[in-house]
């Protein structure tokens, strides 16, 4: 037991491990107040979480550095994403039948695989043609 709470012991390093991740975790938050800079602050916390795995230290610097140089091209991204997803979300919900077109999508398929299924599949006569 009085092992337990030394610098080298495994339980100290997990719980450091488990504070280093919050502390990124805190940062992401932090940095993703503006609604517009989630996806700058989403890679920064990739690109210190593998900082991190590789036993480097130094990861809030490099969160700050990543997140500062991929602002640009992240946040350009994340709106496009953004954009997709509400024209996507937009056009299910505006459809008043999605269900019932849904339900003849599904039948019109079945009964295309059912008559193809029928019309490939080889009888006795055609297998052996002998």
């Amino acid at each position: 037991m009085k092992n337990l709470f030394r610098i080298d012991s495994p339980f100290v390093q997990k719980m450091s491990l488990v504070f280093d991740l919050m502390l990124i975790n805190i940062l992401w938050l932090i940095c993703c107040i503006p609604i517009l800079t989630i996806g700058a602050s989403t890679t920064a916390m990739h690109a210190a979480v593998y900082t991190l795995a590789d036993d480097t230290t130094g990861y809030v610097r490099k969160f700050f550095r990543v997140f500062r140089d991929s602002f640009v091209q992240s946040t350009l991204s994340m709106l496009l994403f953004a954009a997709l997803a509400t024209i996507l979300c937009v056009d299910i919900l505006e459809c008043s039948c999605f269900r019932k077109v849904c339900a003849a999508f599904c039948r019109l398929f079945s009964g295309w695989v059912l008559f193809s299924d029928a019309v490939q599949r080889p009888s006795a006569d055609s297998a052996f043609p002998l």
